[in-house]
């Protein structure tokens, strides 16, 4: 806290720190940290890591790319690979598109030779313009789920007016 710093966005206390506080009860004790590489992304990093320790936790590993990066498949294997319980993101801009479009497909293999679950991200510094490219994604994973709900499978082969009905009347 400084007279001379003006905040004009949510500070750590304020949004990272509940948030670390709510995965480590919630999601598990075993964190990976990626972000883009620059100040923001390193300074939350240290405050998350200091959480992180002073809980009892573990951070499995810490990668960042460089600001405008659009490949982060090296990342998202060793992400994968190091098992956490919860991503903690800190990328900023374009760079959420490219990380959430690696770890899908990556995962997606992963999940074949492992039947394990998604493993949850929580996000600091995604925008509404990132949101919008993601809400395609997210409606058809829950129109997904809703139709295994209902006893069916998931297929992608003229069945979509029915799930877009199951979707409508569950939602």
């Amino acid at each position: 806290s400084s007279p001379n710093i003006v905040y004009t966005g949510a500070v750590p206390n304020q949004q990272i720190i509940p948030a670390v506080k709510w995965a480590f009860d919630n999601l598990g004790k075993k964190v990976f940290l990626i972000g883009t590489d620059y100040i923001f992304p390193r300074a939350a990093n240290a405050i998350i890591k200091d959480q992180i320790t002073s809980l009892g936790g573990e951070v499995m590993g810490e990668e960042y790319v460089l600001l405008g990066s659009e490949d982060f498949d090296e990342a998202v294997l060793k992400i994968i690979k190091s098992q956490p319980d919860v991503i903690l993101n800190t990328i900023n801009g374009d760079g959420n598109i490219a990380f959430f479009d690696s770890l899908y497909h990556a995962y997606a293999d992963h999940e074949k030779e492992s039947g394990s679950d998604l493993i949850p991200v929580i996000s600091f510094s995604i925008a509404e313009e990132e949101l919008r490219v993601f809400k395609g994604y997210f409606e058809k994973q829950e129109k997904r789920d809703l139709y295994d709900k209902d006893g069916g499978d998931y297929k992608e082969d003229g069945r979509e007016e029915h799930i877009d009905h199951l979707w409508s009347k569950h939602v």
